[in-house]
């Protein structure tokens, strides 16, 4: 039996180094550790160890083949030449071995640790002529990209589609198959693709977050309005144009409307968001003349929401 041998006690610190005598075969297994963020409060902004294979070296050069047959796959295909290209090594730990008092590059070997990334946030559905816009926000440094999800029923068991969505800044899409008078649930998850993703064959491990779910549709809270205009005035005198804007309720049960009006589609500029409007027809005034307004609503009952719904745009010709 092969004997085991401690580690050192001058050899214990936060570098987990340890010694091999001569002649010894050694066996390592390393098993990285997750942090909560109780312990790390910014656990979830730790990015990736997103880098070249070889940064010592530029971009799309060919890299070094090992001695002594050269590079294969994981199923032992031989491959002809490997281009130095970014891989996501994830939370990445270094194996590295040398020989005292001779410093050198040689078996170095990343493992790539895979973690969730950060659960997306504010889910809102609104609808814009015939499609459905689906957005979310994505809050974590982890993200490769998303799932969104859609189906018939809460389980999401019945009539599920799924779409992948490759990139974190591609925080939104739009269901052009959604059809009118339906009632559908999405959710979507935030993923962490880890490996190389560039050359096939070899693997990649992703981990997914918790799902977010939003409704679209149906009864109760949730219903939002329909029919909604913006009906624009005549030339006004004066800075005191006014458009009024006029809806539909679909559920009894509706306590109040929030109304957003921006000066651009994205409702990103400009944004002013009026709550607890009780009827079904509001003015606005003080509007500039010569702008374009945008203007969305959602239905409310307690805290609960509906999903926004459009209107078009509202343009204020100035005298």
């Amino acid at each position: 039996m092969m004997p085991m041998t401690p580690v050192h006690p001058i050899e214990y610190g936060w570098k987990e180094t340890f010694r091999v005598n001569p002649l010894e075969q050694i066996f390592i297994a390393l098993r990285p550790i997750k942090h909560t963020t109780a312990e790390v409060p910014f656990l979830d902004q730790i990015p990736n160890s997103v880098r070249l294979i070889d940064p010592s070296m530029p971009e799309g050069v060919p890299l070094e083949s090992p001695p002594p047959a050269g590079w294969f796959d994981p199923n032992g295909v031989a491959i002809t030449s490997i281009p130095n290209h970014v891989v996501n090594f994830g939370w990445e730990y270094m194996y590295h071995c040398h020989i005292l008092a001779h410093e050198e590059n040689d078996m170095m070997h990343a493992m790539a640790y895979v973690v969730p990334p950060s659960t997306p946030t504010g889910l809102t559905i609104a609808q814009k002529g015939s499609s459905l816009i689906i957005s979310w926000t994505d809050v974590g440094a982890r993200t490769s990209g998303f799932t969104l999800q859609r189906a018939d029923d809460t389980g999401f068991t019945t009539g599920l589609v799924s779409w992948d969505i490759v990139g974190k800044t591609n925080t939104s899409f739009v269901d052009n198959t959604a059809r009118r008078n339906r009632t559908y649930f999405y959710r979507v998850c935030a993923n962490n693709a880890v490996g190389d993703v560039d050359t096939p064959g070899f693997p990649v491990i992703t981990q997914s977050s918790p799902f977010i779910t939003a409704q679209y549709g149906g009864g109760g809270a949730f219903a939002a309005p329909s029919t909604f205009t913006i009906v624009t005035p005549a030339v006004a005198s004066g800075r005191n144009f006014r458009v009024t804007l006029n809806w539909t309720a679909n559920t009894a049960n509706v306590t109040s409307f929030t109304i957003q009006r921006a000066t651009n589609a994205g409702f990103t500029t400009g944004l002013q968001t009026t709550n607890n409007i009780p009827a079904s027809s509001t003015t606005f005034s003080q509007l500039v003349p010569a702008g374009t307004y945008f203007y969305q609503i959602r239905a409310v009952n307690g805290n609960q929401n509906s999903a926004w719904v459009q209107s078009t745009p509202a343009s204020i010709t100035a005298p």
